[in-house]
């Protein structure tokens, strides 16, 4: 199950409203329309306004309320492509430290989108970082194996799954595992220059 409300600094939509219009105010910003958590008449923000929000929020050193404006809007469970919202979240919330609310986005993110393969690169990342290593290795083992998949992963996130995995075994001084790896990518290499 989807867990949205599972963060450390939770802020209901008033004093996210509230917080907003202050920054608004401190920065002077003059064109407010894609800094408020909802359109003209309440609707909610659509996803390319929520991007650039957040996006906007970081850029003025207001993390914590571009988290917070996230996790409003993923509320809303019709929201479409929400897998997109939750990937996004993990990797702000990855790039302030916060790995445990970084997992359950990711988490989240491939609850919605099975094998969205940015976030099973940032999820095995991110439970690197945790020490759960022999999990982080699996999550991204799970991407070379959708290759005969439809919605496969690209080859760039294939050989970066490769990559992390052969990174990893080498830093746990299992060399013989890395150089599977190694293999497995030289091999992805001589396929592709076959193909053209």
């Amino acid at each position: 199950e989807i867990s949205t409300r599972d963060w450390s600094s939770d802020v209901c939509s008033s004093d996210l409203r509230r917080t907003l219009q202050m920054l608004l105010d401190e920065h002077a910003v003059t064109d407010n329309s894609a800094l408020t958590p909802s359109n003209e008449g309440g609707e909610p923000l659509t996803l390319g306004q929520l991007f650039a929000t957040a996006e906007q929020l970081c850029k003025a050193g207001q993390n914590a309320i571009a988290v917070a404006l996230y996790q409003d809007w993923l509320s809303d469970e019709t929201q479409p492509l929400r897998h997109l919202a939750f990937f996004n979240l993990g990797s702000l919330l990855q790039s302030v430290g916060d790995t445990a609310g970084a997992l359950t986005a990711y988490r989240n993110c491939l609850l919605l989108q099975p094998g969205f393969p940015q976030a099973v690169i940032n999820l095995g990342l991110v439970l690197e970082v945790l020490g759960q290593t022999d999990e982080a290795l699996a999550t991204w083992s799970a991407l070379p194996g959708q290759r005969l998949l439809q919605d496969h992963a690209t080859d760039e996130m294939v050989t970066l799954a490769l990559n992390h995995i052969g990174r990893v075994h080498e830093n746990h001084k299992r060399y013989d595992r890395s150089e599977e790896h190694t293999s497995e990518l030289q091999s992805r290499v001589d396929i592709s220059y076959a193909v053209f």
